[in-house]
């Protein structure tokens, strides 16, 4: 590392603090990668590879792409299951002295990106947390780009736990999981995992037992006086799986995430319990033969006419009620509007007009948002 150029220095420096990212690197007008970062990039993204003088007496592999339209690239790349670290200049070049300082600024992984050109408007794109051991799980969940968080708890033997984990998974489909090493050492459920959901798994060191401070940054988060107020103080197994969610989002978003302000505890048994391969046999939102939305039920179904309400009905279809009385809630709410078509019309068109607020509103607080 002597012999490298003091701007491949400090590249080399962030770089080893982000090892399982491809790291966009800002310089000047562009974000250039290196190495094998740019041999990856250039082959996925199709662009032009070339070399640079490093210091090394010898050339390195280099890539690059303009800073403007760094989004749809750092999307594309996330779409594929990468991680992008993207590193910005933190002070002003003009009053740097020597090299200019710079920092990574934020992560973007499979669970955590907010691009709308990426993700389907009418379906949630979740990060789930799992903490498990001999005497339960706990599973907590969260769609960065809408704020909505929830989290559940199963205590009983490790064989019933890993069902459990598979059957709230087959509901959820994450994107990213990010899970505790003893999680992974059954090789039977992760193969499960990867052949039927496929997400980009993250995996931490176990806990021993739960901090104080666990429970504090859970608190501070959602802004409420104690964990009753979100009914999980004796839920320890849903304490420790959403401190490790609220630690990742801090680690890869670096901002405050104003946006999630809400954590809902469920119970999975007051809906109806159907296991992942009842759900992939009654092709609720694909075809079992062509993966294809086509032909599922949900297409069928849908015909909402805001992105809020197409991830509401997605949900309901994933969580059927088994409660008569809310059941009957809903179907007389149906009711109405089939005994009133004029006001039907009236409300549909109404809401044609309403825009994704949840996934806006995610935007303004992480500060991702443009002029349009």
């Amino acid at each position: 590392m002597d012999n490298l150029t003091p701007m491949m220095k400090q590249y080399t420096t962030i770089k080893n603090q982000h090892q399982d990212s491809i790291l966009f690197f800002r310089l000047g007008d562009f974000y250039e990668m290196f190495f094998e970062d740019a041999i990856v990039a250039s082959r996925e993204l199709e662009i032009t590879l070339t070399k640079r003088g490093a210091g090394m007496g010898s050339n390195t592999p280099m890539c690059g792409i303009p800073h403007h339209v760094a989004e749809t690239y750092i999307s594309r790349l996330v779409e594929k299951g990468y991680k992008v670290a993207v590193c910005d200049q933190i002070e002003d070049p003009a009053l740097a002295k020597g090299i200019v300082e710079r920092g990574v600024v934020r992560v973007v992984t499979p669970g955590t990106i907010t691009d709308s050109s990426v993700l389907d408007e009418k379906s949630n794109n979740f990060l789930v947390s799992i903490y498990l051991d001999s005497y339960g799980v706990g599973l907590s969940y969260v769609d960065n780009s809408t704020g909505e968080m929830f989290t559940t708890e199963y205590l009983g033997n490790i064989e019933d736990s890993y069902v459990f984990v598979i059957d709230e998974l087959g509901k959820t489909y994450p994107s990213e999981i990010i899970c505790n090493k003893s999680f992974t050492e059954n090789n039977k459920y992760m193969k499960i995992i990867k052949n039927k959901i496929n997400p980009y798994i993250n995996i931490y060191e176990d806990i021993s037992n739960i901090e104080d401070r666990y429970k504090e940054e859970i608190i501070k988060l959602f802004k409420v006086k104690k964990l009753e107020d979100l009914k999980i103080n004796d839920k320890i197994y849903s304490q420790l799986s959403t401190y490790k969610l609220i630690e990742y989002l801090y680690s890869t978003q670096k901002n405050t995430l104003e946006h999630i302000n809400q954590l809902t505890y469920f119970e999975p048994k007051n809906y109806m319990v159907m296991d992942i391969n009842t759900r992939s046999n009654l092709e609720i939102h694909e075809t079992i033969m062509s993966r294809d939305k086509k032909g599922a039920l949900i297409s069928i179904l849908d015909k909402t006419s805001t992105a809020m309400g197409g991830r509401l009905l997605k949900k309901w279809l994933e969580q059927p009620l088994i409660s008569v009385s809310k059941i009957n809630i809903r179907l007389n709410v149906v009711d109405y509007f089939v005994s009133n078509l004029i006001i039907m019309d009236e409300v549909r068109d109404l809401l044609k007009n309403v825009y994704d607020i949840e996934r806006l509103a995610s935007k303004v607080s992480s500060g991702n948002c443009n002029g349009r």
